[in-house]
């Protein structure tokens, strides 16, 4: 279901589940590789997953299958 890139950083959010986070609102996950150039940085987007697909995640992880 998720690439190899993302599946590391989706886990890491599952620690966030059940914490009251407030205002604070997980949008999106983002791997991006960023060059510097003469002129400043310059970034690029190798994979995003949306909110919808962390939320998937987060509520079928595999540690809540007991």
């Amino acid at each position: 279901m998720f690439d190899h890139h993302t599946e590391p950083l989706l886990a890491k959010l599952e620690k966030y589940k059940d914490e009251p986070l407030g205002q604070t609102r997980i949008d999106a996950v983002q791997l991006i590789q960023s060059q510097l150039k003469p002129h400043g940085a310059e970034y690029t987007v190798l994979h995003r997953t949306s909110r919808n697909r962390i939320s998937h995640y987060i509520n079928h992880s595999p540690s809540d299958q007991g």
